[in-house]
């Protein structure tokens, strides 16, 4: 049926937001931040980012995501009875756009602060989100318990693609590095 097809193709769309929670939650283990914390540090201030500064800056970035998680549960019960599920789900998207462009754009600014702020919007966004909710409302009965987990399979492999990716001894492995030849370094670039 017509209304079949349409519940098919909102459910396939608004899977999205599940897997972008769950690697939000892990991407914060990456070196890459770090670093960018002390080189934007360093230009501003012209002196290396001390340790208790890097020490609060990183728990600031990995715990603003929770509070901003804790707004939006807070406040989604109200949004929900004001804009309806569908109005909830676009002001949810609406936020999911603002953070991916602080978090995107905060290294081309030099701003660790719009990393902050980008990880507190989407906090806000992961907990307001009215998506288990709208799929079982939208989905046939005898699927809803599948669709139902699926949601919650996707978060787990998000987190596990955030880990993966922002694995630095699974990317940066020095064995994987072709290093040029040195004098009497041993290594002539030939393989054994």
């Amino acid at each position: 049926s017509e209304k079949g097809d349409e519940n098919s193709v909102e459910t396939r769309v608004t899977y999205d937001p599940s897997f972008s929670f769950g690697s939000h939650i892990s991407v914060t283990s990456n070196a890459y931040i770090k670093a960018f914390f002390n080189k934007t540090w360093v230009e501003r201030y012209g002196e290396p980012l001390g340790a208790e500064t890097a020490t609060l800056l990183w728990s600031i970035i990995v715990s603003i995501f929770a509070i901003g998680g804790l707004f939006g549960a807070l406040s989604v019960s109200f949004i929900i009875k004001v804009l309806g599920r569908k109005g909830t789900l676009l002001l949810n998207n609406s936020f999911a756009v603002i953070a991916a462009l602080l978090l995107s754009l905060g290294e081309r600014a030099k701003s660790f602060e719009m990393l902050i702020i980008g990880r507190l919007i989407i906090g806000v966004d992961s907990a307001l989100s009215a998506l288990p909710m709208y799929l079982g409302e939208i989905s046939p009965r005898h699927m809803r318990g599948f669709i139902g987990q699926f949601n919650s399979i996707l978060i787990c492999l998000g987190v596990f693609t955030g880990q993966v990716l922002g694995c630095q001894s699974c990317w940066a492995r020095s064995s994987l590095v072709i290093r040029p030849h040195h004098e009497g370094s041993g290594y002539d670039g030939s393989r054994a």
